[in-house]
């Protein structure tokens, strides 16, 4: 695939918008889904358990946030990556205006990884506000990736 440079670096532009507009919608959603924003994220506990992997040292308390917001959009960038590519070897991917890939990434991240690792309770230990707002975020990302690949390909 000679496009795949091209196809890469769109992803990640992709990713990263789809990302901060994922986060825009969690900032005006948590009011409305009962979300008080209490405790630590499990971004920003992915990212202390990355820098203790990585560097022996659990990141400062005063870079969590930071840390997290790292590893939010850095998931974000590699997500859209894995999209743009898969869309163009296989259009179906696109199914439901990125609505389906948004849902496939809750249930691996919010579902299947977090309760895994450690970084959040397991589902059956949610709140349906909660369920609902992790999965409309997600959707959210999805259709924003979909959203950005089709600009995307418009300008360029």
């Amino acid at each position: 695939m000679s496009d795949l440079p091209v196809l890469l670096l769109l992803g990640a532009v992709c990713g990263l918008i789809a990302s901060a507009v994922m986060e825009l919608y969690q900032t005006v959603a948590s009011k409305p889904f009962g979300q008080n924003g209490g405790g630590e994220s499990s971004t920003s506990k992915a990212a202390d358990d990355l820098d203790r992997t990585l560097t022996g040292h659990k990141v400062p308390k005063g870079g969590r946030a930071s840390a997290g917001r790292l590893v939010h959009y850095g998931t974000g960038l590699v997500l859209g990556m894995i999209y743009v590519v898969a869309a163009a070897w296989k259009p179906d991917v696109t199914i439901l205006f990125g609505v389906a890939f948004g849902i496939v990434t809750a249930i691996v991240f919010d579902y299947i990884a977090v309760p895994a690792f450690g970084w959040g309770a397991p589902a059956w230990k949610t709140s349906l506000s909660t369920h609902l707002y992790g999965l409309t975020a997600h959707i959210v990302f999805g259709a924003s990736i979909e959203a950005a690949r089709r600009i995307g390909f418009l300008l360029f």
